[in-house]
Order: structure tokens, then C-alpha cells, then sequence
């Protein structure tokens, strides 16, 4: 048609492309965004994120950890691949955990072995997870903490 003009120029997107791991974790999320508008409890949402942030960040195991205000402690609200030694409640003021809440970035641990300031290390090294990511989960303060285990090493 002769009123009409096409643009050839290739576009960039500020969007992932499909199929890297930006994009499935987007995928991920605005899915679960989407359920938990049609009614998707809290409880299940939250076992959702544990069960397939290993998958979607290359990780081993998963534990999330909710603040009790109350009690001044971190509990465990939802685990994946992990034994009951990560079940103790955790101080949110004790060690690597309080430099997380307090910032707003995750923290990664290469070697779990080599730094006793991760208050996971002993159950961490008995379950034969080498790295950690710890990352806080916040509303407009934090509210938990997700940990990421992984049995090789990382960077």
C-alpha cells in the first residue's frame, strides 16, 4: 500500500530474549504474579519461589527464612533439597545475616568452609554444600531471607 511505510530498522528490547535465564526468571515471576491475582495463597506461592529458584539460578537447594518481629528471629517458612539441620530459627542481628537484612543486596559466599561468618556453615558443610547466595526478601524493610546452596563452587 502506498500510504503506508514500513520500519525496517531491528528495534532493541529492554526485554530479555527468550529462552536466557533473564527471561525464564521473568517468566517465572509474572506467572506467579498472575496466579496469586486469581487467588493463589500466600503459602503456595512462597513454596513456588523455593521450588524453582534452585532451577532458575543454578542452585542445589533453597531456604527461605521469615522474619518473626515478635521474636526477634528468622524461621524457617519453606526449604527445598535440605535436611533438617537448617530448621533452627537464625538471629537477624548474628553474623553475614545481619549484613544482608541490613543492605539491600544479596551476598554471595564462594566457600562456605573458609568463612564462619555464614551462620549456615556447620549445616551447609554437612550436607556438602560448598557456595551460598543469601539475598534479603523485603517489602519496604526486610521480611526474610532466601538462601541459595550450591555443592560446587561459585564465583
Amino acid at each position: 500500500m502506498p500510504g503506508i511505510r514500513r520500519n525496517r530498522e531491528k528495534r532493541s528490547s529492554s526485554l530479555p530474549s527468550r529462552g536466557t535465564p533473564e527471561s525464564q526468571v521473568l517468566s517465572f515471576f509474572l506467572n506467579l504474579s498472575g496466579e496469586m491475582r486469581r487467588g493463589l495463597s500466600l503459602d503456595l506461592a512462597l513454596r513456588q519461589v523455593v521450588e524453582k529458584a534452585p532451577l532458575l539460578l543454578k542452585a542445589d537447594a533453597c531456604i527461605l527464612y521469615l522474619l518473626d518481629e515478635k521474636e526477634n528471629f528468622l524461621q524457617l517458612a519453606q526449604k527445598y533439597n535440605v535436611g533438617r539441620g537448617f530448621s533452627r530459627p537464625l538471629k537477624p542481628r548474628e553474623g553475614k545475616v545481619a549484613t544482608i537484612l541490613r543492605g539491600e543486596k544479596a551476598a554471595v559466599v564462594p566457600n562456605i568452609a573458609k568463612d564462619p561468618s555464614f551462620i549456615l556453615h556447620e549445616e551447609a558443610q554437612k550436607e556438602g554444600f560448598i557456595s551460598a547466595i543469601c539475598a534479603p526478601v523485603r517489602t519496604e524493610k526486610a521480611i526474610g531471607l532466601l538462601v541459595l546452596l550450591r555443592r560446587k563452587g561459585r564465583r
